[in-house]
C-alpha cells in the first residue's frame, strides 16, 4: 500500500510540474506575442502620424529594428528600410495589405521554416491611399522551448528529485497511524477520521469474538464440571 501512494503521489507531483510548465510557456509566449502586436500598432501609428507632414522622415529610420516597407495602393513597393525596392514583388496579394485596403488595417503571421521563426506583419492604409506595414520576426514556440532547453532540464530534474522525496515522506506519514495502530484497541482519535468506519467494525468484531471465547470457556468449563463429577 506505500508503495501505490507513493507511487500515486510522484507521478501527480510530476504530471502537474510538466502541465505548470506548458502553462507558463504558452501564457508568456501568447503574451510576448499580443505585446509585439501592440509595438507594431503604436510604431505604425507614430510613423504615419509623422510622414504626412515630413515625407523624408522614413530615410531616417533605416537602421529601425522592424522593417518598414511603404508600399503603394497597386501593391508596388515604394520604399524599405533594408531592402533594394527594385528587386521586390508586388505585394498587393499579402493578406495583411489586402486587409488594409479593405479595412484600414491588416495583420497576419507567417512562419519561416528555413529560420524556425515566426514573422508579424501590421499594416496601416494611410490617408493618401498606401499602406505602412510594419513587420517583426520572433522565435517559435518550439524554439523558445529548444533555447530554454538547459535551465527546463535543470527545473525538471531537480523537480523529480524533490517529488520523489516528498513522495516518500508523505506516503510514510499517511501510513504511520495505521502501521501503529492497536488492532486489539484501535481508537479512533488516533488515527484519520476517514478510519472511523472501519475501526468500529474492528471493535464491534473484537467484541464479538470476545464474547464467543467467552461463551466457549463457560461452556468448556461446564463440560468438565459434568465429566469430573459422572461414574465410570
Amino acid at each position: 500500500m506505500t508503495k501505490r501512494i507513493f507511487r500515486g503521489i510522484f507521478f501527480v507531483s510530476i504530471i502537474t510540474m510538466l502541465l505548470s510548465i506548458v502553462f507558463i510557456i504558452g501564457v508568456q509566449y501568447q503574451f510576448y506575442s499580443e505585446s509585439q502586436l501592440s509595438s507594431l500598432k503604436n510604431e505604425a501609428y507614430y510613423i504615419s502620424n509623422i510622414i504626412d507632414d515630413n515625407s523624408e522622415y522614413l530615410e531616417s529610420i533605416k537602421n529601425s529594428e522592424d522593417r518598414i516597407p511603404l508600399i503603394d495602393s497597386d501593391g508596388a513597393v515604394l520604399f524599405d528600410n533594408r531592402y533594394d525596392v527594385s528587386l521586390m514583388q508586388n505585394h498587393s496579394d499579402r493578406k495583411e495589405i489586402k486587409e488594409a485596403m479593405e479595412n484600414g488595417s491588416g495583420y497576419s503571421v507567417r512562419f519561416s521554416e528555413t529560420i524556425s521563426r515566426k514573422t508579424c506583419y501590421y499594416a496601416l492604409k494611410l490617408e493618401d491611399g498606401k499602406v505602412l506595414r510594419l513587420s517583426n520576426s520572433r522565435a517559435s514556440i518550439f524554439s523558445t522551448v529548444m533555447t530554454l532547453l538547459s535551465p527546463l532540464c535543470a527545473i525538471i530534474i531537480a523537480s523529480v528529485v524533490l517529488s520523489y522525496v516528498l513522495a516518500s515522506i508523505i506516503s510514510k506519514k499517511l501510513l504511520k497511524p495505521i502501521n501503529e495502530m492497536d488492532i486489539e484497541k484501535p481508537i479512533i482519535e488516533e488515527s484519520y477520521e476517514e478510519l472511523s468506519p472501519i475501526i468500529k467494525k474492528i471493535n464491534a468484531q473484537n467484541r464479538k469474538i470476545r464474547a464467543q471465547i467467552s461463551a466457549l470457556t463457560q461452556s468448556r468449563r461446564e463440560f468438565e464440571i459434568i465429566s469430573d463429577n459422572m461414574s465410570e
